[in-house]
């Protein structure tokens, strides 16, 4: 892609603010880099590095109708960087091994410009590179609230639908100064360092590749309050942009006079549990008592009343057998019932009948005898 009239123009305003001319840097080479808002890009600028070499990289943009703007100089790199990328352009750490590339992180619609990375050393321009970036839009943002207790933990919700043969990337940030993004975590780089504050109590979920990109955050701070920013990218394309707003409470205190207050309160609690137990208490017993004794009673009455029937019923019968001993032995002189057997012998008498001699009287001469059986 060539530069407009207007970047070639501000492109030789910079060459001859370093006293160079643009038949003095290699042909300008070009590449198109892509990325989705709330992520970040890499435009990529690099060069052969030299023994003893005084290594300058400087990166511009074209915001305005092709009108550059400095953007960061690795001679400066405390200048102050146009508000637009403010807190978000970073230079390589390996600058000095070849490595001029430019990172733009929290990327909008609008860093979709033009910017150009030119490499001197020892004064000598050695790369001229024209980078177009496109930044494609995310989902609108949602935003959720999760609170925890200090000492506890908290899970930062994040998910998508996952699709076959996806290439996955989830990435996490925090804003904990003046809203300037902290990388926590990314998914491709799971062993990269994590910042202090956080170091050794976030984690990924396990199931990033089933569609769960939730992050864990354990040992709870009163400074972990903050906002939070998850994205999602599948084969490059932002599916998931989100907001996670964590608040972390205090854990419940014990005080002293809260123990008091409890203390003097147990009598009455108990003055109060007093009648109650006894008024549920008593009429479970009665209720329960008085099936059995009635019972009893019943069993009683019933035994009683067979054991007179059985009496009365032998004694009748006995009745009945001593009227009926009677009434056969009338006229007998033996004579014999259930309680006792007599004999009479009449000495006056032969057998046969016949008196013995006359003028002998039979009443004295009748011996009675009796036999008791048991």
């Amino acid at each position: 892609m060539a530069l407009s009239t207007e970047q070639a123009l501000a492109l030789l305003l910079i060459l001859n603010s370093a006293h160079l001319t643009a038949a003095d840097c290699p042909a300008q080479d070009y590449v198109a880099v892509s990325g989705s808002a709330g992520g970040r890009a890499v435009l990529p600028c690099s060069y052969t590095p030299t023994t003893e070499q005084d290594v300058e990289v400087r990166w511009t943009v074209y915001p305005d109708q092709g009108k550059y703007v400095l953007l960061i100089d690795s001679k400066t790199p405390s200048a102050p960087i146009p508000a637009q990328w403010s807190g978000r352009v970073k230079l390589s750490y390996e600058v000095s091994s070849g490595n001029g590339s430019l990172l733009i992180s929290e990327l909008r619609p609008k860093d979709t410009l033009d910017y150009t990375c030119i490499v001197w050393i020892n004064g000598i321009c050695v790369t001229l590179r024209n980078v177009k970036l496109t930044v494609q839009d995310c989902p609108p943002l949602d935003r959720v609230a999760v609170s925890g207790s200090a000492g506890g933990r908290a899970v930062l919700p994040c998910s998508y639908t996952p699709t076959p043969g996806q290439d996955v990337e989830v990435t996490w940030y925090a804003y904990p100064d003046q809203g300037k993004a902290v990388l926590l975590i990314a998914s491709k780089t799971p062993s990269a360092p994590i910042p202090a504050q956080w170091s050794g109590r976030v984690k990924l979920s396990d199931e990033v590749s089933s569609g769960n990109a939730s992050l864990l955050i354990s040992e709870l701070r009163l400074e972990d309050t903050l906002d939070y920013t998850c994205d999602v990218w599948i084969n490059g394309i932002c599916i998931t942009y989100r907001n996670v707003k964590l608040i972390v409470q205090d854990p419940p205190k014990r005080d002293s006079t809260t123990s008091r207050t409890t203390t003097t309160t147990t009598p009455t609690t108990r003055l109060s549990a007093t009648p109650r137990t006894r008024r549920s208490a008593t009429p479970r017993t009665r209720p329960s008592a008085t099936p059995a004794i009635l019972s009893a009673v019943a069993v009683s009455a019933v035994i009683g009343i067979i054991g007179a029937a059985v009496f009365v019923i032998l004694k009748y019968k006995r009745r009945a057998a001593n009227a009926n001993g009677n009434n056969q032995n009338a006229g007998d002189h033996n004579a014999s019932s259930d309680l006792l057997t007599y004999a009479v012998i009449d000495h006056t008498r032969q057998p046969g009948g016949a008196p013995v001699r006359s003028g002998v009287s039979a009443v004295d001469n009748t011996e009675y005898s009796t036999v008791r059986i048991h």
